[in-house]
């Protein structure tokens, strides 16, 4: 790549990789390492002025994309652990009150029952309160009374034992603390049956609607199979669950491990190709409808083309899909990728795909700056290029006598 080439990047992907400079950090930055990068950035920029005086400007935006990636990055991991769990308040009780914000997982023997907590209130809390964050709660429910109210989406008041959220050392492995931290999950809670309280079937919370009907769905799923009798069927049922609304609980270790030695283990978390998938599904079905049934004929599809509607109905499976999937990150990530790639489509410029591309990334880096250390955020990265890319492969100018500006 010749130096001038290098001048035409996007600003976005120097945002994208100041995200990615704090991820390597053992430490964050403190207020005199982000003026000294600053100091840094701007010596860069004066000899860019002297030697390239045309390519000045374009630096000067990488530059302060870069900066600002650094101090997002940073701010977000700094609030991320300021509101985790002291360490001094380990072993101690806290009563909270708030809703289950995900699926409920029972243990084969049915003793215990896990789940994410959102906290809606906290009752004599001193010195912290983490409402509206999420606590990892296990119940010993004992097949209680209380253990088979534990729905998706209903109220309760707990008595909870906190503990801290701590990871292993594990190169290349998972990290539970920084998925904990990106998924806003603050402590451990646990309690037995005796010392929660049901308040009411389902909170006025939107995700507590989608998390039930996702309860729902897998209730019903789970009765199919069990309807069949075949231990095959329960076994096929299980991977159904896991790609349809992402709960891979069901699935055994015989299964796991099969899936992974094919390659194929990815498939089974909700992932950016399925969100991708569905937003074109969506738009490809959406317009065939609308062919069918002659409103692609209506003015107003003659006047503003069909940008509009196949828009709006990728934007639909986007979202739905990801609601289904439990709004989960990954599936977070690509629908915000999705709806930027379609807006800026919408603009009536013809941008470069580099362009598109790297303004999808920064507005999931907005959202959650630890995606560019997830592999799952690049895979759902290639899947949004390659709709890009095919979007403008499609395109065909209306007058082929008129030259395209194609914006960097």
């Amino acid at each position: 790549m010749s130096p001038h080439a290098f001048f035409h990047l996007h600003p976005g992907w120097f945002f994208m990789a100041g995200c990615l400079l704090v991820q390597q950090l053992t430490e964050l930055p403190v207020f005199a390492e982000y003026l000294a990068l600053a100091g840094l950035c701007f010596v860069a920029w004066l000899i860019t002025l002297a030697l390239l005086p045309s390519s000045a400007s374009a630096l000067l935006a990488m530059l302060v994309s870069l900066l600002v990636g650094v101090f997002w990055a940073g701010f977000q991991a700094q609030s991320a652990l300021e509101q985790r769990l002291p360490h001094g308040l380990e072993a101690e009780r806290l009563v909270v009150e708030g809703f289950i914000d995900g699926l409920v997982r029972r243990n084969d023997d049915g003793r215990s029952a896990s789940f994410p907590f959102r906290v809606t209130a906290c009752e004599r809390a001193a010195s912290w309160c983490p409402v509206g964050s999420q606590v990892l709660v296990t119940i010993r429910t004992d097949k209680s009374d209380a253990g088979t109210r534990l729905r998706a989406g209903s109220r309760w008041n707990m008595d909870l034992r906190l503990k801290a959220l701590h990871g292993q050392r594990n190169p290349g492995g998972s990290d539970l603390e920084r998925f904990a931290l990106q998924s806003g999950w603050v402590a451990r809670g646990s309690a037995p049956a005796s010392h929660i309280v049901y308040v009411d079937d389902l909170a006025s919370h939107p995700l507590a609607w989608v998390h039930r009907v996702r309860e729902q769905l897998r209730d019903a799923l789970r009765q199919s199979a069990r309807q069949s009798g075949s231990k095959d069927m329960d076994r096929a049922m299980a991977v159904i669950k896991a790609l349809v609304i992402g709960s891979g609980e069901a699935l055994d270790p015989e299964q796991w491990d099969a899936f992974n030695r094919t390659g194929v283990g990815h498939l089974l978390s909700i992932s950016g190709s399925h969100v991708t998938m569905f937003a074109g599904f969506a738009a490809f079905f959406g317009l065939g409808l609308l062919r069918i049934s002659g409103a692609a004929k209506l003015a107003f599809f003659r006047l503003h083309t069909m940008a509009l509607p196949k828009l709006c109905f990728a934007s639909f499976g986007a979202i739905a899909y990801t609601l289904l999937a439990g709004f989960g990150l990954p599936a977070q990530r690509t629908c915000a990728m999705v709806l930027v790639t379609g807006l800026m489509s919408l603009s009536g410029r013809r941008f470069a795909p580099q362009a598109v591309v790297s303004c999808a990334g920064v507005v999931v880096c907005l959202i959650d700056s630890w995606a560019v250390v997830s592999a799952g955020f690049w895979l759902s990265f290639a899947a949004v290029a390659a709709l890009v890319l095919n979007g403008q492969a499609m395109k065909r100018p209306e007058n082929p006598t008129t030259t395209e500006l194609t914006i960097p």
